[in-house]
């Protein structure tokens, strides 16, 4: 898999991470933000309690 993506992050990406950096900076500061994202789903969502552990009998 080593052909795709290869040398990269180059130049251009930087600029465009860059470009995008300032951006949201800027947005964040002037209090121009989005609206707030909205997700599907259930609220309030359940609570996680972990997976059970089961170990083997012996």
């Amino acid at each position: 898999m080593r052909q795709f993506a290869a040398g990269r992050p180059d130049e251009q990406d930087k600029k465009v991470l860059a470009e995008f950096a300032v951006t949201i900076r800027s947005r964040m500061e002037t209090g121009s933000m989005s609206a707030p994202l909205k997700l599907p789903g259930n609220r309030p969502y359940k609570e996680y309690g972990g997976v059970p552990m089961k170990t083997a009998g012996r």
